[in-house]
């Protein structure tokens, strides 16, 4: 194998690197909003619950 050849081969792991850190970073972000969105929708059921134990 040339140095060409590793060197071709690096810069391909390095992209595919790259798109799964990208994909992964998506992911985290995704679930983020997803449980931001869980939590505004849980707050006002714990109110309703806190107001009726009262």
């Amino acid at each position: 194998m040339t140095n060409s050849d590793r060197f071709n081969r690096m810069e391909d792991q390095l992209i595919d690197m790259r798109l799964a850190v990208s994909a992964v970073l998506e992911t985290a972000t995704q679930h983020q909003r997803n449980f931001e969105t869980i939590q505004r929708n849980f707050e006002p059921l714990m109110t309703e619950i806190r107001d009726i134990k009262l």
